[in-house]
């Protein structure tokens, strides 16, 4: 008994659970007596049991060769290196690494363009997937087909290059130290274990890049095509977004740059950069040398300050139009890191710049002035020419000393006081002669845009018949400037010529409709109705608020005797004089505007307080004239405007009269037979109002009693 109380169960080995397949130990005790009384030995009962066996996660291990090997630059990236040869894995207590992962790390961090990988891909047996998101980390995450066997496989693809242009860091960085580690997943009872690491390291072995001289910017290649306008002063020689660059340098030694042809000669053709800009950036400028065309620019700067300056680099022509050497010339720009040099080149087309003279050869200068007068009557705005349009060289010239066409011109009317009334144009036949296209005038810019590819003198044509209008009421009467400014193909702008405009203001007349006459007069009795002149009137004055100071006058062709002229109810719009006899005049005042005296129009009236108003039938019409006179209420002379029409005038015929007879004031005395004839009527005056003689009446004597022999 004390014996079997004794016994005891344990295991030695790293596996005790036989990789997680065998966690139980069944066991069976069984005493046997050993016959120890006649007969066999017997066994006893059996005592049994089962031993739970807890094993514990072992830790995986990693062998093989640490390569340590060499990563060498050459062009743009690294030779590829392997990481380990002759992998081994094991692992006691797993069958395989479902759940772990095998980590890559670049232990002294990663360089940009560092790369770690699989050299036979993401998709070998045992992976699940592969993140490099990390710089300088690779993972690889294991499923079950992952045995140690094929873990091994994996370590021994490992590879390591530099992609980029730097590979150590502009010499900073020359090595890479990289440990690999194995961690199993948790695959036997117990925490995930990480295997010990396979560290090593790698030499990456740089290349000097040479520098890159970009003059061309964000474009396409490095070289660069400039322009320059002779007589225009130095002009630069780069695009604004010229760079320097050099993968693996800090600073660069030099910068060369030489003017290789020089046909206008060595004291007229010259290299600069700005200086200010060289000192704030660390690099030293030595003077141009005429006789070899070279500006050296110098010092241990990076290639970002060299690049602020050769953004300022220009080049200049002391020569005259005239005079002038246009063949191109051809500029190189070496940039040199102690080591290598990179270069660009700069081809540059020299050209005169177009001449644009709005006054020909008649004066000194090449502007123009002209002025334009608003007309006093609606509707008869005309345009007027602001270049001098003589024929010959007196007249407007557009030249090009080298011949280049012009590609365009423009047009600005820079100052717009009265907005869409101002138009600048030309004669649109004959742009279309000489192939121009015209791009209408933009009354929001103020600009006229001709363009396409013509030589100077179509352009010359064109302008020739560049007019401005203003087609306002109310002018503001200040002057105008007209810029033009011709560019060529090479898009050398010409010097600005300006046409200045003096814009006069004038009074406009005053509009005045109606219907004058339209209602006849009728004499009745003494005198008759009075009736009205002027029906359906309207008035307008396109200057003016109103016509103080101005008259409104009605005025008849000939005066009769009793002729009245009068406004129906009177008025205020001025004080009122004349009109018996005479013209009927209304001096206006400042509330006369053209509303009120439209309306005084309909109020003016014409009557005949007489008995005669047709003079005896000679003269039955009244030819009647109504003036309104503005007053000049806007700059310039006082307008007018006038309405006639002829009035009917229709007499009524009045009744003779005889006045002052005695009738029968002398006796008849018979004698004999008969006797002396006596007078019937003494004393007798005859009147008619309205006739001159009675030709066509009859005189008339009755008796009230004829008797025999009554003569």
């Amino acid at each position: 008994a004390v014996l079997i109380n004794d016994l005891r169960y344990a295991n030695t080995g790293d596996d005790a659970t036989a990789k997680g397949t065998d966690g139980d130990r069944a066991y069976s005790i069984v005493l046997n007596d050993g016959g120890n009384s006649p007969g066999l030995s017997q066994p006893s009962n059996a005592l049994s049991g089962t031993v739970t066996v807890v094993g514990e996660n072992d830790a995986p291990v990693l062998g093989g060769t640490v390569v340590s090997g060499t990563a060498t630059e050459s062009g743009v990236g690294t030779s590829v290196v392997a990481l380990v040869t002759g992998a081994t894995v094991s692992d006691v207590d797993a069958a395989n690494f479902a759940g772990g992962s095998l980590v890559v790390t670049l232990t002294d961090g990663a360089q940009a363009g560092d790369v770690l990988s699989l050299a036979g891909g993401n998709a070998q047996t045992g992976i699940v997937s592969v993140n490099a998101a990390t710089p300088g980390v690779l993972t690889i995450n294991l499923d079950a087909a992952a045995t140690a066997a094929q873990v091994a496989v994996l370590i021994n693809d490992l590879r390591y290059a530099n992609t980029g242009d730097d590979a150590t860091a502009k010499g900073a960085d020359g090595d890479r130290a990289y440990s690999i580690v194995l961690n199993d997943g948790g695959n036997s009872p117990g925490p995930a274990q990480p295997s010990n690491a396979l560290s090593g390291t790698v030499t990456v072995v740089g290349e000097n890049d040479a520098p890159v001289v970009d003059a061309n910017g964000v474009a396409v290649g490095v070289d660069f095509t400039a322009g320059f306008e002779v007589e225009a002063g130095a002009q630069l020689l780069v695009d604004a977004g010229a760079t320097v660059f050099d993968a693996d340098t800090t600073n660069l030694s030099s910068l060369t740059v030489t003017l290789t042809n020089r046909p206008d000669g060595d004291g007229v053709e010259t290299l600069s950069v700005d200086g200010p800009t060289a000192l704030a950036n660390n690099v030293t400028v030595a003077a141009y040398v005429p006789a070899t065309g070279v500006l050296l620019l110098s010092g241990a700067a990076t290639p970002a300050e060299y690049e602020a300056v050769l953004r300022t680099l220009r080049y200049d022509n002391a020569s005259t139009a005239a005079t002038v050497d246009t063949t191109p010339r051809t500029v190189t720009v070496v940039a040199n890191d102690g080591t290598d040099t990179g270069s660009a080149t700069v081809t540059v087309n020299l050209s005169t710049a177009p001449v644009v003279d709005l006054d020909g050869a008649d004066s000194g200068g090449i502007n123009f002035a002209a002025t334009f007068t608003e007309p006093g009557t609606a509707g008869s705005v005309v345009p007027v020419s602001i270049v001098d349009t003589t024929v010959g060289v007196n007249g407007l010239t557009v030249t090009d000393a080298d011949g280049d066409n012009v590609a365009q011109t423009t047009v600005t009317l820079t100052n717009r006081p009265d907005g869409v009334s101002e138009v600048l144009a030309v004669d649109a036949a004959v742009a279309t002669a000489n192939s121009i296209t015209v791009t209408a005038y933009n009354a929001a810019t103020g600009v006229l845009l001709l363009s396409g590819s013509q030589a100077a003198a179509n352009y010359q044509n064109v302008l020739r018949t560049l007019t401005y209008n203003n087609t306002s009421d109310t002018p503001t009467a200040s002057a105008r400037a007209v810029e033009v400014v011709v560019r060529d193909v090479n898009a050398v702008d010409s010097a600005t010529a300006t046409s200045t405009v003096t814009v006069v203001a004038t009074n406009d007349a005053p509009q005045v409709t109606g219907t004058v006459g339209g209602v006849a007069f009728v004499e009745s009795g003494t005198g008759g109705t009075a009736v009205a002149l002027v029906s359906g009137a309207t008035v307008l004055d396109r200057d003016a608020a109103n016509f103080v100071g101005g008259e409104l006058r009605v005025t008849l062709d000939n005066f009769r005797a009793g002729d009245v002229l009068s406004v129906a109810g009177g008025t205020t719009l001025g004080t009122v004089s004349g009109g018996a006899g005479a013209d009927l005049v209304i001096a206006l005042n400042g509330t006369a505007d053209a509303a009120s005296v439209q309306t005084l129009l309909g109020q003016l009236r014409y009557a005949n307080s007489g008995d005669d108003p047709s003079f005896k039938g000679a003269d039955g019409d009244r030819v009647v004239t109504v003036t309104l006179n503005d007053g000049g209420n806007s700059p310039g002379p006082a307008q007018q405007a006038q309405i006639s029409g002829t009035l009917t005038v229709t007499g009524e015929n009045d009744a003779p009269q005889i006045v002052g007879a005695t009738v029968g004031g002398v006796a008849f005395v018979e004698s004999g037979v008969g006797g002396t004839a006596v007078a019937l009527v003494s004393g007798a005056t005859v009147s008619d109002a309205d006739a001159a003689n009675f030709v066509g009446g009859e005189l008339r004597v009755t008796l009230d009693n004829f008797r025999a022999g009554d003569v």
